[in-house]
């Protein structure tokens, strides 16, 4: 079985990322075990062969290279430098194993091919090879057959600097989460960018790299992890499932060659105009096509005041960190062109280093004001998000459209007194009288009178709970209540301080 080793021997916290508060940069050595016996005994020849690579009949050094070639792209055990680690996950955040996310493309990360074919060349080397630059270059320049920019999945094509290592600490069998995800891509018959192609919807599709390649889901398999803290201090922490990050971009088609432009968008760069959203709070927020503040029109901006204004300092929501308007903690991007905007505006001090990115997006503020995102307001980092989110905006405003919750009032809201959690019956509910609580058996409905339902404890002893009754019963979606000016339908459970309408129907404002 495959295994993967962490290696924080050399940080300056031997521990693993705790929270996604504390990344930690260290070493990430992989094995593929298979894969290096494959290479041992002499079984790689004939994948290569049969992959096309070269044939039975080319000279020795053909087939040494052909042997490198399917090495490299099919999941080869590497040694990564200089791995940002880092916590992944919401809900399993503090669980006692945690899921981490390893990038490896970060100052200094590489990968280095460290077996197989590539051991000679990673031992030569060394493990603490010097990279060299050329003179005004910002660029790594690296000659070394071991050194490779990019880790490839079983393909040829496509590969990944990111990935997600999965615990799964609440699902044992590790097959909700990657395995499902390989079921799905294999149920589809094509990638969806071949539909696109088909329709002459793309220009210079020839860079378009071989779309079996990429992915519609997440791929991976089951490895044994362990933690390396000094130099033989090693813990095995569990069986993980190693994945393709969510956002390997490359891996699923959307950060494609900047030529492949899109004829229906203005021949702008596909890359530039994909996008790929995940839900990030389903609670019946944006996530649930709804406007949570029950507006007629549903707006991705602040909600207004009771005086119908936008004035920020008077309630304007934000975010989780306080930076961002509210709808920022229901969507997350995957994929967008203005990722590293919305990183810092989600998160300034976590992101600090995209401030330069985010603040481009951002108006040129007056003469001797310092452009730092401080000096702009929550609306106008709104402004900047909305247009981001716009395409979002657009699809929930049309689902939101159809719901008959908050249609426009046909007749004029009538206040309602006699509704309660239940309706008055004769002999059912118990009065205080003379120190006792009796059964009422009265013959109709006493607003002034305090109602009881009967229960048993758990020693067998009677009690006597107040009751919320009166003479009809509520019932969700039948009742209207007000919240910001619009009076909607209620559908949440009968809540005595809440003030219930009926809306009687004026046939003339349906002509």
């Amino acid at each position: 079985m495959p295994y993967i080793i962490f290696d924080t021997s050399n940080s300056q916290d031997k521990n693993l990322p705790y929270s996604k508060a504390n990344d930690v940069i260290g070493r990430v050595t992989f094995k593929n075990t298979g894969l290096d016996y494959a290479y041992s005994s002499g079984a790689l020849e004939e994948l290569a062969i049969a992959d096309g690579l070269c044939s039975a009949d080319d000279e020795v050094d053909v087939k040494v290279e052909a042997v490198r070639q399917y090495y490299l792209h099919h999941c080869p055990s590497f040694t990564g430098d200089n791995v940002t680690m880092a916590v992944q996950g919401t809900s399993s955040e503090f669980y006692p194993r945690r899921n981490y996310k390893l990038k490896f493309k970060g100052k200094n990360g590489h990968f280095w091919m460290n077996a197989g074919p590539f051991e000679d060349d990673y031992l030569n080397y060394g493990e603490n090879l010097e990279v060299e630059k050329g003179e005004g270059e910002t660029k790594e320049v690296i000659d070394n057959p071991c050194h490779t920019d990019w880790f490839y999945m079983n393909n040829y094509d496509v590969g990944t600097t990111k990935f997600t290592m999965k615990i799964d600490f609440m699902e044992s069998s590790g097959s909700y989460n990657g395995g499902f995800c390989r079921f799905v891509h294999n149920a589809y018959s094509k990638h969806p960018l071949d539909d696109y192609v088909a329709a002459n919807a793309f220009n210079n599709t020839e860079k378009l790299p071989p779309t079996t390649s990429l992915r519609t889901n997440i791929d991976g398999y089951p490895v044994l992890a362990f933690h390396k803290k000094g130099t033989d201090d090693y813990q095995y922490i569990g069986r993980y499932n190693m994945l393709l990050d969510k956002g390997s971009d490359e891996a699923y088609g959307f950060k494609v060659d900047k030529a492949i432009t899109a004829n229906f968008a203005g021949n702008k760069a596909v890359r530039k105009i994909a996008e790929c959203w995940e839900f990030s709070d389903n609670n019946r927020t944006y996530c649930s096509f709804r406007d949570p503040d029950g507006r007629k029109e549903l707006s991705f901006l602040a909600p207004p005041r009771a005086d119908n204004t936008l004035d920020a300092a008077a309630g304007y929501r934000t975010n989780a960190i306080g930076s961002a308007p509210i709808v920022c903690d229901s969507f997350e991007y995957r994929y967008h062109d203005g990722g590293d905007v919305m990183d810092y505006i989600y998160d300034p001090v976590k992101n600090a280093d995209k401030e330069g990115d985010a603040l481009e997006a951002f108006p040129t503020p007056g003469e001797g004001v310092e452009n730092t995102l401080d000096i702009y307001s929550v609306p106008d980092r709104g402004i900047i998000i909305k247009d981001y989110y716009k395409n979002w905006e657009k699809l929930c405003q049309w689902v939101w459209s159809t719901c008959t919750d908050p249609v426009p009032n046909q007749g004029e809201p009538t206040a309602v007194s006699n509704v309660g959690e239940m309706a008055w019956e004769q002999n059912t509910f118990y009065v205080y009288k003379d120190g006792n609580y009796v059964l009422d058996t009265g013959v109709k409905f006493d607003s002034k009178t305090d109602y009881y339902t009967k229960g048993i404890d758990e020693f067998g002893q009677e009690t006597y709970t107040p009751a919320n009754v009166n003479e009809i019963a509520y019932t969700p979606n039948k009742y209207y209540i007000l919240i910001n000016g619009k009076y909607v339908l209620s559908e949440d459970p009968y809540d005595s301080a809440q003030t219930y309408y009926v809306i009687e129907v004026n046939e003339a404002m349906l002509a």
